[in-house]
């Protein structure tokens, strides 16, 4: 499972569980509104957790910041941009290692278990 449908799948499974709770009523249907409009992944990531929780994610973490410079560098590939330079300031093209390769992959596992622990989920078993 990507990170991005994981992603998803918490914050649809977090307003099912707290769907009852009437002080999150409309912050929960915000949301809710937003997951059948498709909200980019970034926007969702920057604003869901504190209106979902209360408390955002902590952009300051390595693998928040890893994970942030890898979706540009997806993006940059499918968008035909290869030599446009991330918020890391390297250029997309510069990441094409396999060392870049592992490091996504970290950046993913520890991003999963960050949003997990957030929302009080069980980190999945396949992380």
């Amino acid at each position: 499972m990507s990170f991005e449908a994981y992603w998803y799948d918490v914050a649809e499974s977090y307003i099912q569980a707290n769907r009852n709770d009437k002080s999150k009523a409309k912050k929960l249907q915000k949301v809710e509104k937003a997951l059948k409009k498709w909200v980019g992944i970034k926007k969702a990531l920057d604003k869901w957790p504190e209106r979902l929780t209360g408390k955002p994610l902590n952009k300051k973490l390595a693998c928040y910041q890893q994970y942030d410079n890898f979706r540009e560098y997806r993006n940059r590939l499918l968008h035909g941009e290869v030599s446009g330079k991330l918020p890391s300031g390297r250029l997309a093209q510069d990441l094409e290692t396999i060392a870049d390769a592992e490091l996504a992959l970290q950046a993913v596992s520890e991003m999963i278990k960050v949003v997990a622990t957030h929302f009080g989920f069980p980190v999945p078993s396949w992380v």
